[in-house]
C-alpha cells in the first residue's frame, strides 16, 4: 500500500467515522451512546486495523524489493532484479528475515525495533489471535500491563473495542491517549514511509537497466 493510497484510505475511513457520528446527533442520547460504543466505533477501528495489517505487508514487500538491489554493483538487468526478488522471497520462507535484515542493516534504524516492530506484532495478533485480544508479545512490546489496571477489570477487550490498548498504541507513536484510530493509522503510515526512505538513502542500491517489453502483458 503506497503512501498516497494509504493516506487516501485513512481519509475515507475518517469520513465514514464523521458520517456515523453526525447521524447520531438527533438520536436519543442513550441509544446514540450504545450505537457508537458497541457498533460504529468498533467498525471504524476494525477498518483502521485492517489498513495497518496491509501496511505491514507493504513494508515487507518494499524491503524485499530493496534487498534485491542491494550490494550487487552499480547496475543489474531487469531480469536479474526479478530473479533476486524471487530468491529473497524464497530465502525468507526457508530461513527467515535474518539475512535481509543484515543486508539492509535494518537494526541501524530506530523505527525497525520501534514502530515497525509494533506493526509486525500487531499484524501477527490480528491474523493469529482467535479472540483478537492483544497477545503477550504485543503488550510487552508496548509496555502495557498483561491485565489492565482498574476495579473489576479482568482483561482486554478485542483490539477494535479496547480503550486501554488503543491508548497504549497511541502513546507508542507519540499521540495523546485520546487519539482515535484514524490518527493512529496516519501516524503509522508516516512512520513507515520515513523508515523506508531512510533505508533507501543508506543502502547501496543498483540501478535496474533494460526497457520494459511492450510485448509482455498480464491478466
Amino acid at each position: 500500500m503506497e503512501r498516497k493510497i494509504a493516506n487516501e484510505v485513512v481519509a475515507v475511513i475518517r469520513s465514514e467515522r464523521q458520517k456515523r457520528s453526525d447521524r447520531l446527533n438527533d438520536e436519543d442520547p442513550d441509544f446514540a451512546y450504545d450505537q457508537w460504543l458497541f457498533t460504529d466505533e468498533p467498525f471504524i477501528n476494525e477498518m483502521c486495523l485492517m489498513m495497518l495489517l496491509a501496511l505491514r505487508h507493504q513494508v515487507e514487500r518494499e524491503l524485499i524489493f530493496l534487498a534485491a538491489r542491494a550490494n550487487v554493483g552499480p547496475a543489474i538487468t531487469r531480469q536479474q532484479y526479478h530473479q533476486n526478488v524471487a530468491s529473497r522471497r524464497e530465502e525468507i520462507k526457508r530461513r527467515g528475515w535474518a539475512n535481509l535484515i543484515a543486508t539492509l542493516n535494518l537494526g541501524g534504524f530506530a523505527e525497525w525495533d520501534d514502530s515497525m516492530e509494533t506493526l509486525r506484532l500487531l499484524a501477527n495478533c490480528l491474523k493469529h489471535e482467535p479472540t483478537q485480544e492483544p497477545d503477550e508479545n504485543l503488550l510487552r512490546h508496548l509496555g502495557l500491563p498483561l491485565t489492565p489496571e482498574g476495579p473489576m477489570i479482568v482483561g482486554y477487550l478485542p483490539l477494535p473495542e479496547s480503550r486501554c490498548f488503543r491508548e497504549g498504541l497511541a502513546k507508542s507513536v507519540n499521540l495523546s491517549k485520546d487519539a482515535d484510530y484514524c490518527a493512529i493509522a496516519e501516524a503509522f503510515v508516516n512512520s513507515a514511509n520515513r523508515f523506508l526512505e531512510h533505508v533507501r538513502q543508506e543502502a547501496a542500491l543498483a540501478t535496474v537497466t533494460g526497457a520494459v517489453s511492450l510485448f509482455e502483458f498480464a491478466c
